[in-house]
């Protein structure tokens, strides 16, 4: 009887778990081109985020991923001062995930995010300055951001 129970429980959680389908994780996430709108989420910046989704030609190759073009991130110095900054940096894709390093002169960007549906996606961007004085040595820490499309 206890047997027949079980079996009884075992069966319905797999009805359950046949009947909810594919979890997020599993969906396939296709990146839509376009303009994207969002906002800084954290401390490290502020205001608002944009975005271009396209196909951009990197080297002698084209790869489609996102492009940062507007936002500001909080950078601090070494020595307690701080500045707003902010970058152009672009992210080939690889599926629904991107990341970019890119260096300039002494300030370094990274950028790096997933898309969570077609049309939204989530990033982190951080800037680190290098110099001789506690003035050139700066960092953003995580910029994170949400941003959809318009």
């Amino acid at each position: 009887m206890r047997a027949n129970r079980l079996m009884a429980v075992v069966a319905s959680l797999v009805v359950v778990v046949l009947a909810a389908g594919p979890t997020e994780a599993k969906r396939n996430i296709k990146p839509k081109a376009g303009g994207y709108v969002g906002k800084v989420t954290n401390r490290n910046g502020k205001g608002q985020v944009r975005l271009i989704v396209a196909t951009f030609n990197v080297g002698s190759a084209q790869r489609k991923g996102p492009q940062l073009n507007s936002w500001t991130g909080i950078l601090e110095c070494d020595d307690g001062s701080t500045r707003d900054v902010t970058s152009i940096i672009f992210a080939p894709l690889t599926g629904a995930k991107f990341s970019s390093k890119m260096t300039d002169g002494s300030q370094t960007t990274r950028l790096n995010g997933r898309f969570t549906a077609n049309t939204k996606l989530k990033g982190t961007v951080r800037v680190v300055t290098k110099g001789a004085t506690p003035a050139e040595k700066c960092h953003t820490g995580a910029v994170t951001f949400k941003a959809h499309r318009r």
